[in-house]
């Protein structure tokens, strides 16, 4: 039996990793321990380097009678200042990162991104609303729990993809750099 502790008790994140842990047999016979697990980051995180962080803070945070931790954030990041090409402003993506921690190393991963409305970033950011409080300020969307269930990319996407589908590819990036840690420490 592996010991998994996860540093959230948000079900999209624990759905996520449970999932890619069921569908790949990266751990024999795992048993999961839900953590709330701060991540020392803002509620939603602006940048690489906060989300980052607050995935690694989070896997640490919640390291505890177990044999790996996951610690899982999401947030926008500025991805650059493209003024000949969108209108003079940053863009802005959001993704998520997965850090995996066996009390030695972590081993990152990163969701696929997508480019955030400007509307909803200046919102979150001048504002300083979360993403749902500004898709529904925009109406946008008016569904409650929106970004702790489906997400902000399941209402872009017409459900195409979700928050928990998008949450998985950064667990199994993450699960990546951890089965080939050879040459990753």
């Amino acid at each position: 039996m592996t010991i998994i502790s996860i540093g959230s008790l948000n079900q999209v994140k624990i759905d996520a990793v449970k999932e890619v842990m069921a569908e790949n047999k990266f751990f024999s016979d795992p048993k999961f321990i839900c953590i709330k697990a701060r991540s020392d980051s803002a509620s939603q995180p602006k940048s690489i380097e906060e989300i980052v962080q607050g995935a690694i803070i989070r896997a640490k945070n919640s390291f505890a009678d177990c044999e790996y931790s996951f610690g899982i954030e999401n947030g926008i990041a500025p991805i650059g200042y493209y003024k000949s090409f969108i209108n003079n402003v940053n863009t802005h993506f959001s993704i998520g990162i997965c850090a995996i921690y066996d009390n030695k190393h972590i081993y990152l991963g990163i969701s696929p991104g997508y480019q955030v409305p400007q509307e909803i970033v200046k919102l979150m950011v001048d504002k300083r609303m979360n993403v749902e409080n500004a898709t529904n300020h925009l109406k946008i969307t008016d569904k409650e729990n929106m970004d702790e269930e489906s997400g902000l990319i399941s209402v872009l996407t017409k459900g195409i993809m979700n928050k928990k589908d998008q949450t998985k590819i950064a667990v199994i990036m993450a699960m990546a750099a951890y089965k080939n840690k050879i040459i990753y420490t």
